[in-house]
């Protein structure tokens, strides 16, 4: 088992404003987060069914970790390990602003 996770509960970017990075930017920032605060790994889950999400996240190097089951649909849980000396710090990673 990996150590301390920040869990990433949702990320949704309404249908208007996909493909333009923000998913991104956002993950970004969930990672500098981890990284300054020591935290050891991220976990979320994505939909089975949802590509977009499935590709972001292997592309930026999670690992499926598993499977769940809620209302009836599966979702991949993804994990990743974080390097907390790493400097991955954009603007307000260390604000309480989130």
């Amino acid at each position: 088992m990996l150590g301390t996770p920040l869990v990433v509960y949702r990320l949704t970017i309404h249908p208007s404003y996909q493909r333009r990075g923000l998913a991104t930017c956002l993950m970004d920032f969930a990672e500098a987060v981890a990284s300054s605060r020591s935290y050891d790994v991220i976990r979320l889950d994505a939909f089975t069914r949802n590509p977009g999400a499935l590709a972001l996240y292997e592309n930026r190097g999670y690992r499926k970790a598993g499977m769940v089951r809620f209302r009836e649909r599966e979702f991949f849980c993804f994990e990743k390990q974080i390097d907390p000396k790493a400097d991955r710090r954009p603007e307000q990673a260390d604000s309480d602003v989130y």
